[in-house]
């Protein structure tokens, strides 16, 4: 799931008031928008929303940065107020949308996995695949939610459903689930959050009771309200940076 190229392109164009040439995909620097295209015009190269960046045209390799670069340039804005406040809101539409798209493949994989007809194995490992993808594209929309608040967006959507489903819940199943070897190991950070215990059930990060996920986060459901948050969402304008 990434940010749609028509809104990047368009960024470009804005960015740049006039034609530009697209030369491909590059790493991009917001976690929203994971990729920009290389724009090319007369009067610089770089990504959208950035100053000139010869790199973007160069064929050559930039070294990963290490521990102190990004420390020294954490700090340092790389976009306008105004652009900010763009991805925010676009990101919130995208990780929305992919919530709403995630459920249906997991629906889609355990209707696969309740045929007696198949190999269960394989059908199991790529249910738990789909499971652990939800659980991403749900804390990345709980983090958008909290970045366009910070900018005073989206004022009169309702939230109250999303907002309903304990945000610790979620991130503590991001979390448990990227560090899942080490927990298994009886090293992770939270072990004593790592099994959730209920009247019904007893359930670690890992597993999926019903449309449980990790014994905390009900897919179903969030699906269904982020489904309805997306179609109030669409709703509303693009909120554009100023040219």
């Amino acid at each position: 799931m990434y940010q749609a190229p028509p809104a990047i392109i368009l960024a470009v164009l804005r960015r740049f008031r006039g034609p530009a040439l697209f030369g491909g995909l590059r790493l991009g620097p917001s976690p929203c928008a994971p990729f920009w295209p290389s724009g090319l015009t007369l009067r610089s190269s770089g990504p959208a929303f950035c100053g000139p960046l010869t790199l973007a045209v160069r064929h050559q390799q930039r070294p990963f940065p290490n521990d102190k670069d990004l420390q020294m340039t954490s700090t340092v804005p790389i976009m306008s107020q105004d652009e900010e406040r763009f991805m925010a809101f676009c990101g919130l539409l995208q990780w929305t949308q992919g919530v709403v798209l995630q459920a249906t493949r997991v629906a889609a994989a355990e209707k696969l996995f309740s045929d007696r007809q198949i190999d269960h194995t394989k059908v199991g490992e790529v249910l738990r695949c789909e499971h652990h993808y939800f659980v991403v594209a749900a804390y990345k929309l709980i983090e958008h939610r909290h970045w366009v608040k910070d900018f005073g967006l989206c004022q009169d959507v309702d939230f109250s459903e999303i907002d309903g489903f304990p945000i610790r819940d979620i991130k503590d199943l991001r979390n448990m689930r990227e560090h899942v070897v080490e927990y298994f190991q009886g090293k992770g950070r939270e072990k004593t959050r790592w099994v959730v215990e209920t009247p019904e059930y007893k359930a670690d990060a890992s597993s999926c009771v019903g449309s449980v996920i990790g014994g905390r986060l009900d897919y179903v459901r969030f699906a269904h309200a982020a489904e309805r948050l997306l179609a109030e969402l669409r709703q509303l304008p693009l909120p554009y940076p100023s040219v």
